[in-house]
C-alpha cells in the first residue's frame, strides 16, 4: 500500500496539482448554447453602444453553504472541464441581491425578501424603480441607454415592455 505523500508526489510529477472544484450552476445543453449564441451577438456590438448599456443581475448567497468544498486533481487549464466542477444547488437558506451597473458606476441594489418569488411581477417592480432611478441618475434619462440583463425565467414576461421604459415614467 502507497503511502499517502507517495500519491502526491506522483500527482505531482503528472503536473495534477490539488485544486478546489468551481462551483457553478448545472445547466443544460440547450441553456448552455443559448447562452453562448447571446454572448457572440454581443460581442458584434460597438463601444458606443457598451457605454450607454446598464447590465442587472441577481446573486444568491447561501447562509449555510460553510466551508464545503471538494478537491480535484488536474492540470493547469481544465478548471472548466466538466469532470472538475461540482454543480450548486437552491436549497440551502439564502439572500438574494439585485443590482445594476454601467460604465458610469453601480447603480441602485435590491435586498430581496427570501420569502418572494423572483417572478415577472417583481422583476418589473424592480425595473420600474430601480432600473429607471438608475437610467436617470447616471444617463439622465431612459431614452439614452439600453438595458440588458441575463435572460432568466422571470425576465422573460418583462421583454415587451423594456422596448418602452418611457412607459414606466
Amino acid at each position: 500500500m502507497e503511502h499517502a505523500s507517495t500519491i502526491r508526489r506522483y500527482l505531482l510529477r503528472l503536473k495534477l496539482k490539488c485544486r478546489k472544484a468551481k462551483r457553478k450552476p448545472l445547466l443544460n445543453a440547450f441553456q448552455r448554447r443559448r447562452r453562448l449564441i447571446w454572448a457572440k451577438k454581443l460581442l458584434q456590438k460597438r463601444s458606443s453602444f457598451w457605454r450607454r448599456c446598464i447590465f442587472s443581475d441577481e446573486m444568491r448567497i447561501e447562509l449555510l453553504q460553510g466551508n464545503v468544498s471538494e478537491n480535484v486533481y488536474r492540470l493547469d487549464g481544465e478548471a472548466d472541464l466538466p469532470q472538475h466542477i461540482r454543480p450548486t444547488v437552491k436549497h440551502s437558506p439564502a439572500v438574494t441581491i439585485w443590482g445594476c451597473f454601467s460604465h458610469k458606476g453601480v447603480g441602485k441594489l435590491r435586498f430581496i425578501d427570501p420569502k418572494q418569488a423572483m417572478n415577472s411581477a417583481w422583476y418589473r417592480d424592480v425595473l420600474q424603480k430601480e432600473v429607471c432611478a438608475t437610467l436617470h441618475d447616471q444617463f439622465g434619462g431612459v431614452q439614452y441607454a439600453f438595458f440588458q440583463d441575463d435572460g432568466a425565467p422571470c425576465h422573460i414576461d418583462q421583454r415587451q415592455c423594456r422596448k418602452n421604459f418611457s412607459s414606466w415614467e
